[in-house]
């Protein structure tokens, strides 16, 4: 009994934990809407340098954590992914340094996206210490670790560009409190905790990489629906036009990070259901999902229209209101972005990764060929229907693989360690 007590409360910490993180990040794009004044430039920076790093930081993070988590055998040991994951935050950010060059049109575009990457390679040094720690059930600390990362980054924003007005100056408070409690309290938590050993590279670190190749593709793939959208946005009808699509789009992103929060303990269940053989429950699971899925998609609509232009007067001002037409599609963006997430993740579990990656690069062309087009027809809302359009059908296909892979479960499937 007093087991099970810790356990809901340690899985309490982390809920709280995610959504006061998720609540910190995204008040801080509503925050910056206030303290630039109607100039808007700060605004486009701050959604151009989320948006870019996030694609980058699926190649740091390398699809791994679901990997991780549900490497119910310990095939790979904690080094191994540590140590791995150095090695691909490297590989990263010096991917984001080249498409930074290519793509941006001014040095401080460029200064500014590579500093705000410093945060994100800190964020997946933490997300690799966060996986030992959920394979050992201390969700507390991982929500401990979110609430000290959300105070001091959105104190650290605010009080910084207050004073300076400068966005890199303030991306670099922000990553450097990042890296504070990173190397003060998750690295110190997880080696009292897990006896983390020394962690060194040795042969089995280029098969573990191997072995997540397929799933660094899906997930830099998966990311940059959006990157490619808001790129094409910034091109088209400029980064302060940018700057408006993001804000409204900031309170969406509470759906996707909600949802990502809510699964991520059940993917270890959702691997042992599969190769214990259980047909009925995993086949219960996806159809108690997709009931939750219509549901919510559902009421988020109804309240997108009943309150959208309401909302955002209240958030922001009437010049940000005035474009509530973002609205609705950016809500199917993320709602959709966040179904995704979960059929993937419970792909990953089955070690379906092949899979993946033919689900998403079909998605992925899709996007990247009709969303100039659909900008062109309509404009920045052309980018939300090029996303969700790729979101939808991507959906579509994991649903059908997921279905299809259940018959591996009659013949006796247990190979875990199959990607």
């Amino acid at each position: 009994m007093e087991s099970n007590a810790l356990m809901k409360k340690s899985i309490m910490w982390n809920t709280v934990g995610n959504v006061y993180f998720s609540f910190c990040q995204w008040l801080m794009t509503v925050l910056i809407v206030y303290m630039s004044k109607d100039n808007y430039w700060p605004v486009g920076m701050l959604g151009l340098a989320m948006s870019v790093t996030n694609s980058f930081a699926s190649i740091a993070s390398f699809g791994m954590r679901s990997f991780q988590i549900s490497d119910i055998t310990k095939v790979y040991s904690n080094e191994d992914y540590i140590m791995s994951r150095r090695i691909t935050c490297a590989v990263a950010y010096i991917a984001c340094v080249v498409y930074s060059v290519i793509v941006c049109t001014s040095p401080m575009e460029i200064i500014c996206i590579l500093i705000y990457m410093c945060m994100r390679i800190v964020e997946s040094a933490e997300d690799v210490y966060q996986g030992v720690l959920q394979t050992n059930w201390r969700f507390d600390i991982i929500g401990k670790s979110y609430i000290m990362r959300g105070t001091l980054q959105l104190a650290s924003f605010v009080v910084v560009f207050l004073l300076t007005r400068e966005m890199y100056i303030t991306f670099i408070f922000i990553a450097l409190s990042d890296w504070l409690v990173f190397q003060f309290y998750d690295k110190k938590q997880t080696r009292n905790i897990a006896g983390i050993g020394k962690v060194k590279y040795d042969a089995r670190i280029i098969k573990l990489l191997k072995s997540c190749a397929g799933l660094v593709v899906y997930y830099f793939m998966a990311s940059s629906f959006a990157t490619v959208v808001r790129v094409s946005i910034k091109q088209k009808c400029g980064i302060e036009e940018l700057g408006i699509y993001s804000t409204v789009a900031s309170p969406t992103v509470i759906i996707q990070l909600t949802a990502s929060v809510i699964y991520s303990p059940f993917i270890p269940g959702i691997a042992r259901t599969f190769f214990d053989g259980n047909k009925e429950k995993f086949i219960g699971y996806i159809k108690k999902i997709s009931l939750i899925i219509v549901a919510a998609f559902v009421v988020l609509n109804i309240g997108g229209y009943l309150l959208g232009h309401w909302g955002l007067e209240l958030l922001y001002n009437p010049s940000i209101a005035a474009h509530d037409e973002y609205l609705i599609p950016l809500i199917w963006c993320t709602f959709f972005a966040a179904a995704v997430w979960f059929f993937a993740g419970m792909l990953i579990a089955i070690r379906k990764s092949v899979q993946l990656l033919i689900a998403v690069t079909i998605s992925f062309i899709l996007n990247f060929v009709i969303n100039r087009p659909l900008i062109s027809a309509f404009g920045p809302n052309g980018g939300s229907y090029s996303q969700v359009i790729a979101e939808v059908l991507l959906m579509i296909i994991l649903i059908v693989m997921l279905l299809f892979d259940v018959h591996n479960i009659e013949k006796g499937d247990r190979n875990v360690q199959e990607v």
